[in-house]
């Protein structure tokens, strides 16, 4: 499957050609409704199942995951994409995207398989201004651009497969 966030395409049908250049996110489908929007952090909001067949929470889910790609959207689709972990080398992969005007920072980190030992990652995030004070939007919790970029974020040990973390901040 891909979709392609610039055009809007989406295709599953093996041997699809398009004839636009453009930049493609391939996926995994999955039947499972709990993490899908943040490890597919890309723009991806579609359910692989029959909607009239989902339970009122899970239609309410995949209502709130598709107002929240709206609300990032432009983020999305004409930021600049910084890949932080590169799951081929690593049990993990993450990356950032930039808005346009700097003012929104999307981070997403999605450890691939749960290990009873491991050092617990920090990753560094790319293309902030390191003068910048960033707030989470979520906690209010504020970081400096140059703590992000040069010390970067812990992210806490998870012990379940395919766990994924996803903070947006906002530049003040």
């Amino acid at each position: 499957c891909f979709v392609c966030i610039r055009h809007g395409l989406f295709s599953c049908l093996a041997g699809v050609s398009v004839a636009r250049i453009c930049v493609y996110f391939f996926f995994q489908a999955e039947d499972g409704i709990r993490d899908r929007s943040p490890s597919r952090g890309l723009g991806d909001v579609y359910k692989r199942q029959d909607l009239k067949k989902l339970l009122k929470e899970e239609k309410k889910e995949v209502r709130e995951q598709i107002a929240e790609y709206k609300r990032r959207r432009r983020t999305v689709q004409f930021g600049t994409y910084y890949r932080l972990a590169d799951s081929f080398q690593e049990n993990q992969s993450a990356w950032n995207i930039v808005s346009e005007d700097g003012m929104e920072v999307i981070f997403t980190h999605v450890q691939i398989l749960a290990r009873s030992a491991y050092r617990v990652p920090v990753i560094r995030l790319k293309g902030l201004d390191p003068d910048a004070v960033y707030t989470d939007c979520e906690t209010g919790q504020e970081y400096g651009g140059d703590e992000l970029m040069y010390a970067g974020i812990r992210i806490p040990r998870i012990r379940q497969d395919f766990s994924s973390t996803t903070m947006v901040l906002r530049k003040s």
